[in-house]
């Protein structure tokens, strides 16, 4: 039983549904012609039984008086109108003693004497008795009946009938031999329907279970079973069909999803250019290819100049606007097999490979020079940008992609120290003053911590008093390797790097800490100025830190100057002013440090809460001798009369200097004339003349 579960279980479900079918409606079918015949067969053995006992009684009624007179001949008589049943095999009249007064024996069936086993019994004449256990054998072999013979309520006999059997079985056959047929026939109608039916039940499933495999095999969600019904299996073909399309809907997302991924992890999300990772790639590529077949590759590093003083002054969203204009003006400068990428922030990379790359790459640049010649539209606003670009070509200036861009950048930034908006080629010479370039930025990095700077500090001198009226505070750094490092190779470097606001902090802190001595010792400290970077402004809130240090160091805000360059006040933000207001309203004081050497604009005057202009030294030093630096000296001063602002003239260094300085109206100067700078203990003296009320360098304002 258990193998035929298992092969059942192996069958297709076509042959299953058929063979449950079929099985069942055999099953049914000969469980109906069963009890069909063996009703029948009841039936007929039911009415043979009556028909005996109806005919048994009949005899026993007419031969009652033969049987009382012990009458064989009319018993005889009686007994042979059986000759017309022909379903009588044997009959016996028995008197009392069951002595057969006279017996009947169909003609029609093999004579011979006939006992329950089968044997003989003496052909039974008259006389012959009868015995009780043979004649139950008899009645129990064949069918047949007894019916006693009563005389006045007194047995006197007994009739005995014996029924052939052979009609009953002869018409049990046809019954069953009919039921065959139609069971038959039924069975063969029940096989065609139950085929039709497998194959109405198993199609649809077949179609759902074929279009699995296809799913399964070809990862093609789009595929639908086709529905016939809407019963279970309908529903079932609906919720697969629902299934795929979730599928479909979720791979859709996921292939969306994965290829801006892909776009992500290949591509800047600003520009839509290729990224660092997938220009670095196709570059080292580039490098194979062109090594393996004997071409040059040039690289280009491209870098904005002042952008971040754009993304600051008009905030991020207009520099990201650049950024995207610059980007579509670089895909337009290159050719389609050249390639263009951003690697970050405002610094962009193109690279080249063919046999006359050299001299393509002066056209390119040329042409990338020519397109920022037209100003940029950024929201209603027309704005110039120019681009420092270095170039480097493999394998001339280095086999690898980290070397190439490592001195395409150095050579980006040797243009920037020449005053931008150029390009430059990479030499032997920038790769030694890299070298040193980095060997300065580590020990710029040790410096603050190992406490190499220090201050000095410059007097400035009243014009009117003839007395000192406060200092500049310089910054300066003594390396332990390189000695003294003057401030003009230390500071931009600082900029660039972001050091300069720690370091600019650390100004601003040792300053108020200095007044906090010189007050503690007695002496009435003067205002001191101190230089703050662009940076500062960007990467800190100022107003607060500086605030934060006069508190600290319980400084008055009015002795403590801050001085800023005029060209970093053109595009001043909105919260770079109203830092300067605040640390106005504090008291602190303003200076426009080297006024003049910016630009001409002079709008952003109204804005900022200045306090005095500085004249730069260069104008100074040739007031003299050039007409044009004598005008622009006399128009600073002039501006600054006229704005009641205090003008001071820097890097005064002769008497003639001095005098004209005076004779047009300015109010202080510091210089060399006077003093160079000096260390806080030198100014000691000084500050002690200035609190006794003596004037100080009186000789040389004499």
């Amino acid at each position: 039983m258990k193998r035929v579960v298992e092969l059942f279980k192996k069958l297709a479900i076509k042959k299953k549904i058929l063979g449950t079918n079929f099985a069942t409606c055999t099953l049914v079918l000969f469980v109906a012609c069963t009890a069909f015949v063996a009703n029948e067969a009841l039936s007929v053995k039911s009415l043979l039984k009556k028909d005996l006992a109806t005919q048994a009684e009949v005899i026993a009624r007419n031969c009652s008086a033969a049987v009382s007179f012990n009458d064989s001949v009319a018993a005889a008589e009686t007994i042979n109108s059986l000759q017309y049943k022909p379903n009588i095999l044997d009959a016996y009249i028995l008197a009392e003693g069951n002595r057969i007064l006279a017996s009947y024996h169909n003609k029609e069936k093999p004579r011979g004497e006939r006992t329950p086993a089968g044997g003989t019994i003496a052909a039974a004449g008259a006389g012959s008795l009868l015995g009780e256990e043979t004649l139950a054998g008899l009645l129990d072999h064949y069918q047949g009946t007894r019916q006693a013979v009563v005389v006045d309520g007194e047995i006197i006999g007994t009739v005995v009938l014996l029924s052939d059997l052979s009609p009953f079985y002869d018409r049990l056959y046809s019954y069953g031999r009919t039921a065959a047929m139609v069971m038959f026939l039924a069975l063969a109608l029940a096989y065609l329907f139950s085929t039709r039916l497998a194959e109405l039940i198993s199609r649809p499933i077949l179609h759902l279970a074929g279009t699995m495999s296809k799913v399964s095999v070809e990862k093609n969600y789009a595929l639908r079973a086709p529905k016939a019904n809407d019963d279970e299996v309908g529903t079932l073909i609906d919720q697969f069909n629902s299934m795929l399309g979730s599928i479909e809907e979720r791979d859709e997302l996921l292939r969306e999803h994965s290829e801006r991924l892909q776009q992500l992890a290949h591509y800047d999300a600003l520009t839509g250019l290729p990224n660092r990772l997938l220009i670095i790639d196709r570059l080292d590529q580039a490098i194979t290819h062109a090594a393996a077949i004997g071409e040059k590759v040039a690289v280009m590093f491209i870098d904005l100049d002042h952008f971040k003083d754009i993304n600051d002054s008009l905030g991020h969203r207009v520099g990201d606007l650049l950024l995207t204009q610059v980007a579509g003006r670089l895909r337009e400068s290159i050719r389609g097999s050249d390639n263009v990428g951003r690697l970050g922030g405002d610094e962009f990379v193109i690279f080249l490979s063919e046999s006359k790359v050299i001299d393509n790459v002066v056209i390119m640049i040329q042409r990338i020079v020519d397109s920022f010649n037209k100003p940029f539209l950024l929201e209603g606003t027309e704005v110039f940008v120019t681009a420092s670009i270095g170039a480097t070509f493999f394998p001339l200036d280095g086999e690898t992609v980290d070397d190439l861009l490592k001195n395409a950048d150095t050579a980006m930034y040797a243009v920037k120290e020449k005053g931008k908006n150029h390009y430059q080629f990479f030499s032997s010479e920038m790769q030694l003053r890299a070298s040193k370039r980095l060997e300065l930025h580590n020990g710029l990095r040790r410096a603050l911590e190992n406490s190499e700077f220090f201050l000095v500090y410059q007097p400035i001198v009243s014009l009117e008093s003839a007395g000192i009226c406060g200092f500049e505070a310089l910054l300066r750094w003594r390396c332990p390797e390189r000695g003294i490092v003057p401030p003009l190779e230390f500071i931009p470097l600082a900029e660039e790097t972001g050091l300069i606001v720690p370091i600019g902090e650390w100004v601003v802190r040792e300053v108020c800490r200095q007044l906090r001595r010189w007050q503690d010792e007695g002496l009435q400290p003067l205002r001191v100025s101190v230089n703050v970077s662009p940076v500062q402004f960007r990467k800190q809130n100022l107003a607060e830190r500086v605030l934060a240090v006069l508190e600290e160091t319980a400084i008055d805000p009015s002795l403590l100057g801050i001085e800023i360059t005029e060209s970093f006040l053109l595009n001043a933000s909105d919260e770079v002013i109203e830092g300067l207001w605040t640390l106005k309203r504090k008291g602190i004081r303003i200076l426009i440090d080297d006024f003049g050497t910016g630009y001409s604009s002079l709008g952003y005057l109204r804005r900022i809460p200045l306090d005095a202009l500085k004249v730069d030294r260069s104008f100074i030093a040739n007031s003299l001798q050039n007409h044009e630096d004598e005008t622009i000296t006399k128009a600073i001063l002039g501006l600054g009369n006229n704005l009641t602002l205090r003008v001071i003239g820097e890097g005064v260094e002769t008497e003639a200097q001095l005098e004209f300085l005076r004779g047009h109206g300015c109010h202080e100067v510091q210089g060399y004339l006077f003093s160079r700078p000096i260390l806080p203990d030198e100014c000691h003296q000084l500050l002690v003349d200035a609190s006794q009320g003596q004037p100080a360098m009186r000789a040389a304002l004499a």
